[in-house]
């Protein structure tokens, strides 16, 4: 669970990956649990509206800058992604869940609502009629759930969820990091800008990567390859 300064922690990490640039970055917890979400003991003695403005804020940047990294983002998730914790994972490209592990957006028990973009980004991922009905009773989604529900891209056997992620990661690492930039760059500008307009940014990203030195070489492996199997 997140304590205020491990919130300040969080966001600062995020910050400092960002300088970074590292190809690939996968978010794990430890202890046998992703993150159970905010610490209430911690947390419940600040209950003006300006605590709860300043605790949707410092997480919810967190979260907006974790979700605009320009490289690859993998949620490996063992145990529990609870309230918070679940709107971590959600501000990951992707997630890797563990097969005995659970999502549940649990704010609704506690009489409130998601207050990092859990919400919006449930909304895209899951569509609105399962996204508030996960929203509104709370209920726990298990690992199958989450995977036929557009929550999950892979499930892992129980403890292997990180070295699975791992694995995924490795692969996205031996591609062109500027090709899946721009990737990443064109689905974001499609979740919030005009089809025509994040189309038009998406065909003005191709011909810069089309004139790499990463397709050209590509390009004449493949040749290579095909010309030697017709042989």
């Amino acid at each position: 669970a997140l304590d205020w300064p491990a919130m300040e922690l969080f966001a600062q990490s995020i910050e400092a990956i960002a300088r970074d640039e590292p190809r690939v970055l996968i978010l794990t917890g430890a202890g046998g649990a992703f993150c159970a979400g905010g610490d209430l003991t911690d947390l419940h003695p600040h209950s003006t509206e300006e605590d709860g403005h300043r605790l949707s804020t410092l997480l919810g940047d967190a979260l907006n800058s974790l979700e605009r990294l320009p490289f690859p983002t993998i949620a490996a998730i063992e145990g529990a992604a609870v309230g918070g914790g679940a709107e971590i994972a959600f501000a990951c490209d992707l997630r890797i869940v563990a097969e005995d592990a659970h999502l549940q957006m649990a704010q609704i028990r506690l009489g409130v609502m998601p207050g990092w973009g859990g919400g919006q980004r449930l909304l895209r991922l899951a569509g609105y009629s399962q996204a508030f009905y996960w929203l509104v009773t709370g209920k726990r989604i298990d690992a199958q759930h989450a995977l036929s529900g557009g929550l999950a891209n892979e499930l892992a056997p129980a403890t292997q969820a990180y070295a699975q992620a791992h694995a995924v990661a490795a692969e996205l690492a031996q591609f062109d990091p500027d090709a899946l930039r721009a990737i990443k760059t064109a689905l974001l500008a499609g979740l919030d800008q005009p089809t025509d307009e994040a189309q038009a940014l998406e065909r003005s990203l191709f011909p810069r990567l089309w004139a790499s030195q990463a397709h050209h070489q590509a390009a004449e492996a493949l040749i290579k390859r095909l010309r030697h199997a017709s042989d």
